[in-house]
């Protein structure tokens, strides 16, 4: 379930919202910072244990400078148990051709019919060129870029233009082996995060 967690960041709720249209304003993109709850940022997250494949440090907090918890060294395993997607800025793409798409967090098709003009207000990526976005007051999820390092193109292309991407950090708690708690900015560096690999 998605919950706005303002408390949870020291960080101003006033981030600046990217240029939106002609017929937008500030109401049509959620609270920065927007807080997704058990999300990922890629399709075949797991948690469970991981294995450390470099070092890297862990943070007591998700607050911007917070104290280090533990730090992990190579071949370290720690207990994933949780993800959060924190977004400090929205990123926008703009329909450039009619085009029907949209997703509930269901998973159900809603099928949005939109017109040339309309703007996606997109807030994370979740893999496989789908990210979560916002249009008119309610969250969708579909395909709207294809990651730097995906294959592939994504199947609206020549319907959208992505104009800026989303700022966010991904967030992951897990716990070591003394059974402190602390989170992980953007984990790369460990076995066991991808059950597709």
């Amino acid at each position: 379930m998605i919950v706005l967690l303002h408390a949870l960041l020291a960080v101003s709720s006033q981030a600046a919202v990217p240029s939106l249209g002609p017929r937008e304003d500030a109401r049509d993109s959620p609270p920065m910072p927007y807080v997704a709850q058990d999300a990922s940022t890629f399709e075949c997250c797991q948690h469970g244990p991981w294995r450390a494949i470099g070092a890297t440090t862990v943070a007591a907090s998700t607050a911007p400078g917070a104290k280090i918890a533990f730090t992990v060294k190579p071949a370290d395993t720690v207990r994933a148990l949780r993800g959060v997607v924190i977004t400090s800025m929205p990123g926008v793409a703009r329909v450039i051709k009619a085009v029907t798409l949209g997703y509930r967090g269901d998973g159900k098709a809603v099928g949005l019919s939109l017109k040339p003009g309309d703007t996606l207000i997109t807030l994370y990526p979740m893999g496989e060129a789908y990210d979560r976005f916002w249009y008119q007051g309610n969250f969708y999820d579909d395909e709207i870029d294809m990651p730097k390092d995906g294959f592939g193109s994504v199947s609206f292309t020549g319907f959208l233009k992505v104009e800026s991407r989303p700022r966010y950090v991904w967030w992951v708690q897990v716990s070591n082996a003394q059974g402190i708690v602390g989170w992980l900015a953007n984990p790369k560096l460990f076995d066991g995060m991808d059950s597709c690999g």
